[in-house]
């Protein structure tokens, strides 16, 4: 189970991801994620890190993902994200993501192609409301169980403190 999260003024820097593992993030000047190196807890061995820089405006250049491996990102005139590129070496080698949004800039759609990786292809439908149809929300808006069944808690300030999951191993996001 995640828990145990710890919160600095830019966000989470560490938790126990509760599969024998820790997370540590850092964070630049601006307060965006620098990296995140999740580790064993015995023995210390890395077992997931990335790395991020980003544009003047703000938005993610790049990504060096331990398993998927290096990534471009491109943006819309909204500085939506649109697409993302994975460069030769890493997993998914070569792969290309695309994304689509509805009006209101709620991401609907998610295609990859030109790589052997296999990941989720989600397409949401946002309902009258706003809000993602097949997800709970508590009173606050805050997601409280997606469709697959995964329980959030979030603290006080709206952060997820837990998510114990349906079953199985827990999960952490």
């Amino acid at each position: 189970m995640f828990s145990t999260p710890v919160y600095q003024a830019f966000g989470l820097t560490s938790a126990d991801l509760g599969t024998g593992a820790t997370l540590a993030r850092t964070y630049n000047t601006r307060g965006f994620i620098t990296n995140e190196t999740d580790k064993q807890v015995s023995g210390g061995a890395t077992v997931y890190s990335y790395a991020l820089s980003y544009h003047a405006n703000g938005n993610v250049d790049t990504a060096d993902d331990s398993v998927t491996g290096n990534w471009t990102y491109s943006y819309d005139t909204l500085n939506r994200v649109k697409g993302a590129a994975a460069a030769a070496g890493g997993a998914c080698e070569y792969m290309t993501i695309t994304w689509g949004y509805d009006a209101w800039a709620n991401r609907e759609s998610q295609t990859a192609s030109g790589s052997t990786c296999t990941i989720d292809q989600p397409s949401y439908t946002i309902n009258s409301n706003n809000t993602i149809s097949g997800f709970s929300y508590d009173a606050s808006g805050d997601i409280s169980t997606d469709a697959n069944g995964n329980n959030f808690v979030h603290d006080a300030e709206g952060r997820i403190a837990t998510v114990p999951g349906r079953a199985g191993p827990s999960c952490s996001t």
